[in-house]
């Protein structure tokens, strides 16, 4: 939906983008929802905003896709780890 801008469920037309998602919860006040590492990403020892969570939305059936912003920049540990599948066998 991000790059058609069309449902693939229903295929409507008409699309909402989230650019950023709240955490609602009572621990995190406005906080936006995005990736947490194993450390803080700033030098000041605060948590940074890396892998800002973003929605499309169809207005028509409600269905709901999630992309995660920059994810070239999330850093790689015990938290966040790089899953890597091998090559098929007898695939062209």
């Amino acid at each position: 939906m991000r790059n058609s801008v069309r449902c693939p469920k229903c295929d409507g037309q008409s699309i909402l983008h989230a650019s950023g998602i709240e955490d609602r919860s009572t621990h995190a006040k406005d906080a936006v929802l995005s990736i947490k590492g194993d450390e803080p990403f700033t030098v000041f020892g605060s948590w940074s905003h890396v892998g800002v969570i973003e929605a499309y939305i169809c207005e028509n059936c409600g269905f709901t896709e999630w992309y995660t912003r920059d994810p070239d920049k999330i850093p790689h540990g015990e938290t966040v780890r790089r899953l890597k599948t091998k090559p098929r066998k007898g695939y062209r």
